[in-house]
């Protein structure tokens, strides 16, 4: 499983991934990464964590999303992206 994927759309982000993380491992699981994350990617997978622990809270969430990007000075995206429209931009 990969959590995020070199050249994709990111979802959060107004951004495609320069990332590629994964689980990776046959005896013990590990996260690979090839040696670090972008401060995009790092926002990626953070909004990722926010929206599902804070989605019966809109409110907290769309709050600690902004400080999180604009910490890092990531530009957020107005709304997250579907799943199709990723697979729409992923093939253009």
């Amino acid at each position: 499983m990969s959590y995020l994927r070199f050249g994709w759309p990111l979802k959060y982000v107004k951004a495609n991934s320069e990332d590629y993380v994964y689980v990776t491992g046959y005896e013990k699981e590990y996260v690979e990464d090839y040696g670090g994350i972008s401060d995009k990617g790092l926002v990626e997978l953070c909004c990722k964590a926010i929206d599902e622990y804070y989605k019966d809270d809109p409110t907290f969430k769309e709050y600690l999303m902004k400080k999180l990007a604009k910490r890092l000075k990531v530009k957020l995206r107005k709304r997250p992206l579907t799943d199709d429209e990723i697979w729409d931009l992923f093939w253009k």
